[in-house]
């Protein structure tokens, strides 16, 4: 709890140099965007090139759609086409219905989502829960959405990547960048399932929270050296050059204690 107390107090902290720094800095974002695409479609597994294409048609519709769009059930139902489109599945653009029932298995857990016939109301209560819960703050508010919308399954499939969708657009609508969800690696896929165990047995979202918050951080520090204009350096060079053992600043660069950041799955830090 008091980790995710201070990762809050950093992120308003970030989020005001970030959008101080941001006037005249769109070529830089704009090489930082095409950049994180890149390096998610190199950790995605067995994409083909038409689920990679789609993936990248989504990304920019996110940054597209959120300038002017307000997110609702159609925008939803977009986002969700166009990560399905020309994939030859007849379940494109819509939600599951009439018998289609969605069975959640993994090493965490094993649950069936809610019938088709309840996700109108379903995702209608979960935009309402987050456009009218701004006293909780802008992480636990997309946390709680992630998982709601996770654990509801309205589509039959690529529902994981519409609800990472949906939290970009929402960080960008409220004037943050969009976050990398680190879901890659063995470990924090791990620590992603857990945190739908956590919220399906017990209705918490503090492991998602987290998540979320450290994702944001790393992505302001991240956003914040290149518009600075810093030399970026793995955090192993810079830890030579400051004569400081590069365990003990991997402990802070996870601790988010410094302004490291992960790109291209390495630590690295603006000098």
């Amino acid at each position: 709890m008091q980790k995710l107390s201070t990762h809050l107090k950093q992120i308003i902290q970030l989020q005001r140099n970030y959008r101080a720094a941001l006037p005249g800095r769109d070529m830089i974002l704009a090489r930082i965007f095409n950049s994180e695409y890149d390096e998610i479609i190199k950790r995605e597994k067995q994409l083909s090139p038409r689920e990679a294409e789609n993936l990248r048609t989504l990304s920019f519709a996110v940054h597209e759609k959120a300038q002017t769009e307000k997110l609702d059930l159609q925008l939803i139902v977009s986002l969700h086409e166009i990560i399905t489109t020309k994939t030859g599945d007849e379940t494109y653009g819509r939600f599951r219905k009439h018998k289609e029932r969605a069975r959640i298995k993994t090493e965490i857990e094993d649950y069936v989502a809610p019938k088709p016939a309840q996700m109108h109301k379903i995702l209608d209560e979960i935009l309402v829960t987050y456009y009218s819960s701004h006293q909780q703050g802008i992480v636990k508010r997309l946390a709680q959405l992630h998982l709601n919308f996770c654990h509801a399954r309205p589509f039959v499939d690529a529902n994981g990547r519409v609800a990472r969708a949906l939290v970009n657009h929402l960080l960008i609508r409220e004037g943050f960048p969009p976050i990398i969800f680190p879901i890659y690696h063995k470990i924090d896929r791990k620590k992603y399932n857990e945190s739908f165990q956590e919220f399906n047995k017990k209705k918490l979202t503090k492991k998602m929270e987290e998540i979320i918050a450290e994702a944001l951080i790393d992505s302001l520090n991240k956003r914040l050296a290149y518009l600075d204009y810093k030399k970026i350096i793995p955090l192993s060079t810079y830890a030579k050059s400051k004569k400081i053992p590069i365990p003990n600043l991997l402990n802070k660069a996870k601790r988010r204690s410094i302004p490291a950041f992960v790109e291209d799955g390495e630590w690295r830090i603006g000098v």
